[in-house]
């Protein structure tokens, strides 16, 4: 299992800044969330749905991931881990179904080896289940090499809610750095992955210090060299020994890899290099705005990328639960990364906050100047094609991919909005080529409204069109119609007629 927290389905990326946790729930965080979203990613995928019960389960999704959800992530957790269950029948046994139910978290998360702290697990119930009183589980960390692991077993009944620690027994035990998988492990061998442990050399702290002595001595010309070296110490303030759980970027992010990686970039930058340049995969930095405002990117560049071949660039919007800092890994269950190798094409996923139309009180301004900066920084960094440059957007993030286009004619090729109440749109106004796509079964856009709205516009001159998806709600249309929103998208160019 990947234990950097893979989180399915493009839905569940946009809204933590919108729609936080209320105090009330203090067991059940993000991070729980997104656990239980990965283990159905994962039921999902190997088993999947008959044709003739698809549409009712993609109505069940939606139910279980409302369009808002502050004050309900335990209820949200308990509904997906019983959609998991109905998915795969290893996970619907009495153990498999408590120790889903469980919240595991290792005191100190990133444990330096040597260190005469012993380290403990704190279990405690995000839920009940109707698990016998005798459920025995066993708690399982796999080390950094992978030839072994400490285990201990320990009791959970059902019905109670449970609150204790266990002793981490690594006495007489080589420790390496690296990261450690921590799972629950049924009677049956069923194992349920529920955190992340670190070993580390020194603590974080002191290699956060470290690299910000470093990083204060490097001396930029360029914008772009600033906007590297911005983005090197945004990197580098994730590396903290407890990281918040209310950030879940800084909670799922591999310290010790990241260590790693920022001893290459801190390098690069002191031979006057910058590290972003022509990087490939996926990694997560800032983008600065002005002289106030620094905006979270992920970025995605596909491993055959050629310095002298200019590629496309999807910027990717995402509504409505949570957490833009993992919205290229989400999209799909990790599909759009897998199209972008395919076609060859950049992705950028900027968290920024939803446009609502209509807000008197919203300045497009900042969404203009974050564009803007963008294109350019990304344009130092990579060949893009200037011409084939696009917006995408999911739910209550689609207004957004439509505003960024609709400001930026001249720069965006084509919009497309997947399950999403976008706002109308008006001839009066330059349209990017847009292409809206809806869920036959979505309980929150009204296929037919947008249908509707696609067919009027069309008629009064908006170059729009629109395509459903079948058998899918709002969360789940996202991932089946990525590949044809992908297509589309990629046949257009400036050029076909977007100019005046």
């Amino acid at each position: 299992m990947n234990v950097t927290i893979r989180i399915f389905l493009v839905a569940v990326l946009f809204g933590l800044l919108q729609s936080p946790l209320q105090c009330e729930e203090k067991k059940s965080t993000w991070v729980d969330i997104a656990l239980s979203l990965n283990r159905f990613r994962e039921a999902y995928q190997a088993n999947p749905v008959p044709d003739d019960k698809l549409a009712a389960f993609s109505r069940s999704v939606d139910k279980a991931l409302p369009r808002f959800i502050s004050g309900k992530s335990t209820a949200i957790i308990k509904k997906l881990d019983s959609l998991t269950a109905s998915l795969d029948r290893a996970a619907d046994s009495a153990g498999a179904r408590r120790a889903a139910s469980l919240k595991v978290r290792v005191v100190p998360r990133a444990h330096v080896v040597g260190s005469e702290a012993a380290p403990v697990v704190a279990i405690s119930s995000l839920y009940a289940t109707d698990a016998p009183d005798t459920v025995r589980l066993t708690l399982r960390i796999t080390l950094p090499d992978g030839s072994k692991s400490i285990e201990v077993p320990f009791e959970a009944a059902g019905g109670k809610d449970l609150d204790f620690s266990l002793s981490i027994p690594i006495d007489g035990i080589e420790l390496l750095s690296g990261e450690c998988p921590v799972e629950i492990v049924t009677a049956e061998g069923y194992a349920v992955f529920r955190t992340s442990w670190y070993l580390v050399s020194k603590p974080l702290a002191a290699t956060r210090e470290a690299n910000e002595k470093l990083l204060d001595k490097v001396e930029t010309g360029t914008e772009i060299m600033k906007q590297a070296l911005g983005a090197c110490k945004s990197r580098n303030n994730l590396l903290h020994d407890e990281p918040s759980e209310r950030s879940l970027n800084g909670f799922m992010t591999d310290p010790v890899k990241l260590a790693r990686e920022l001893d290459e970039e801190i390098a690069c930058l002191e031979k006057g290099l910058n590290p972003f340049k022509l990087r490939k995969g996926e990694y997560w930095r800032t983008i600065s705005v002005g002289d106030d405002l620094t905006v979270p990117v992920r970025v995605y560049a596909p491993p055959s990328i050629d310095k002298n071949e200019p590629l496309p660039l999807l910027l990717v919007y995402y509504g409505p639960v949570f957490a833009p800092d993992m919205n290229i890994e989400a999209f799909g269950a990790g599909k759009l990364a897998k199209l972008a190798d395919e076609k060859g094409f950049i992705v950028a996923g900027p968290n920024y906050p939803r446009f609502i139309p209509m807000e008197k009180k919203q300045s497009s301004s900042i969404m203009d100047d974050l564009f803007d900066t963008l294109v350019e920084v990304l344009s130092a960094e990579y060949p893009i094609a200037t011409d084939r440059i696009y917006t995408l957007g999911h739910a209550t993030a689609g207004p957004t991919a439509v505003a960024v286009g609709q400001s930026n004619p001249d720069q965006v090729a084509a919009i497309c909005c997947i399950s999403s109440t976008t706002p109308g749109f008006n001839n009066m106004k330059r349209f990017p080529y847009t292409l809206l796509m809806t869920g036959s079964e979505d309980l929150f856009a009204d296929p037919h409204r947008v249908e509707n709205l696609a067919r009027h516009s069309s008629k009064r001159g908006v170059p729009i069109e629109y395509r459903g998806v079948d058998k899918h709600g709002r969360v789940m249309a996202a991932g089946q119609g990525l590949a044809v929103a992908v297509d589309w998208l990629l046949e257009q160019k400036m050029a076909d007629g977007n100019e005046e």
